[in-house]
């Protein structure tokens, strides 16, 4: 078989079930895109280079996680990483009937083993050290789980932010730090799932029945995690080239929101693979440009959907009113007593 994906790889896979994400360079061009997309409203705070360089680092972090071997790490960091749509109906469900929350999704997946046993799960406990490889993933839980964390930071420096008679610039500059800290993680896992290959089975190479004849190199995956970005120079600029057109979200709908998103990405893991059967991620292809627009048009489906989830946090934050109680009472106890004056 012809070796093809012989440029230098930046960001190994792991070798087990789980996918990498894009490399950093497709992080950081998603991150830094969709801080330039960010309404003119959006605080100034989020727009300084500082507060860009940190979302830019923190866009790879949970990929930096990796780096610590012991097992819990890898069983609860590795799943979030990626959610394989066509693994759903080995366990009963579909992308329209999966609960809306991580614990209801395992639990319903374990009782559809428990009631078929038989059943052929392609799992084999025994060479998975880290027990992280029995589902098909969760990346869209942890999506959501993070939108509400930085729903609630958001609401956290609403609320600090109208006492400043009592709240110091110290505590609302932490308030802001760790609202970056949240988008920079929720960055990562939606970027990692406008890539195709981190929404099906067929991660690293097409599996199983194969008639159209598609690639089965695992070295597929990280080469369209990042040779084929370094090769085709694609940056913040180039997923800005045609000024993407914005996505609104419907917070009460947040699950069907991110699966929807899932969802458009899987449909193109065919597409993809057909492109690379045709030899256009080979830089010397004459199909080649079609396939950097390929990857190009992913990494601006995370821009636009990270933007949107970024701007829906913090339009629908609100206040903390448990915390505003404090507060209040706080800045009583500190006004001088009235008691005893003269009328």
């Amino acid at each position: 078989m012809r070796k093809r994906y012989g440029m230098t790889i930046v960001a190994a896979c792991w070798p087990t079930v789980v996918a990498c994400g894009w490399g950093e360079r497709g992080h950081s061009a998603i991150t830094e895109a969709a801080v330039e997309l960010l309404a003119e409203d959006m605080p100034a705070f989020l727009k300084t280079d500082t507060a860009r360089a940190r979302l830019v680092f923190l866009s790879a972090e949970p990929d930096r996680w990796r780096n610590v071997k012991l097992p819990p790490m890898g069983h609860i960091n590795k799943p979030d990483h990626y959610f394989d749509i066509d693994l759903l109906p080995l366990y009963g469900l579909t992308p329209r009937t999966l609960p809306k929350y991580r614990h209801e999704y395992i639990a319903a997946m374990a009782l559809y083993k428990a009631k078929h046993p038989d059943r052929d799960y392609g799992y084999n406990a025994g060479t998975d050290r880290d027990h992280s490889g029995e589902w098909p993933g969760t990346a869209p839980y942890r999506i959501c789980e993070l939108y509400v964390q930085l729903k609630s930071s958001w609401r956290t420096l609403n609320t600090y932010r109208m006492h400043p008679e009592i709240v110091h610039e110290e505590t609302l500059e932490t308030c802001r730090q760790n609202i970056i800290y949240v988008m920079g993680l929720m960055s990562h896992y939606v970027g990692d799932t406008a890539q195709p290959l981190h929404t099906t089975l067929h991660h690293h190479g097409w599996v199983g029945e194969n008639p159209k004849g598609y690639t089965i190199e695992r070295h597929f995956h990280s080469f369209i995690d990042t040779g084929i970005i370094e090769a085709a120079g694609l940056d913040r600029r180039a997923l800005l080239r045609l000024r993407p057109a914005k996505r609104i979200l419907n917070e009460r709908r947040l699950f069907d929101e991110v699966m929807r998103h899932i969802r458009e990405t899987f449909r193109q893991v065919e597409p993809l693979y057909e492109l690379e059967r045709r030899g256009a991620f080979e830089p010397e292809s004459p199909h080649f440009a079609e396939g950097a627009e390929f990857v190009r048009q992913r990494l601006v489906a995370g821009t636009v959907m990270l933007t949107a989830l970024w701007e829906s946090a913090y339009r629908d934050a609100g206040i903390d009113g448990f915390r505003e109680g404090i507060l209040q009472s706080q800045e009583a106890a500190k006004e001088p007593s009235q008691e005893g004056t003269e009328p």
